[in-house]
């Protein structure tokens, strides 16, 4: 086990919630916390996703249905991902190609898709982190952008 202290915790949507209830947790050994656009909002499955587009909408939340979702999250390719991803930008194509490509790769690696589902269907659970940021002892820095699709619809 390591013996980690004065460590500065830092993530990006879930990794933001999960930067923060850590330091809640664990207030004695993280000396900051860098939280940028943390996913603690979600009012249904999947809501930050599926707020990108209705294609987004429709297919990623046919992920929570049971054998049905399996599937459909096999199926998923290049194209596809390129649709739901693009939701999420104010400027569709600043997203890059080779970016693009590697969450592709990302996405066939064996039991990926597994996690990816149960990790959305999590949902419930990161609402209810935010009762626990009053914990958090270090400093915190709240990252957002203009665009941030973690604002209200």
């Amino acid at each position: 086990m390591l013996d980690l202290r004065d460590v500065t915790l830092v993530g990006e949507s879930i990794g933001g919630v999960l930067a923060l209830t850590v330091a809640s947790a664990l207030p004695d050994r993280v000396k900051a916390v860098v939280a940028s656009n943390p996913y603690d909002y979600d009012r249904r499955y999947a809501d930050g996703v599926r707020r990108g587009n209705v294609f987004a909408n429709i297919a990623i939340g046919s992920y929570a249905i049971p054998i049905f979702g399996a599937i459909n999250a096999a199926l998923e390719n290049r194209l596809f991902l390129g649709w739901v991803l693009r939701g999420g930008f104010y400027d569709k194509r600043n997203l890059p190609r080779d970016l693009l490509a590697e969450f592709d790769r990302v996405g066939r690696r064996r039991g990926f898709r597994y996690v990816e589902r149960k990790t959305f269907a999590g949902w419930r659970s990161w609402n209810k982190a935010r009762a626990l940021y009053k914990n958090v002892k270090a400093p915190v820095t709240f990252v957002y952008g203009d665009h941030d699709w973690s604002k209200p619809a």
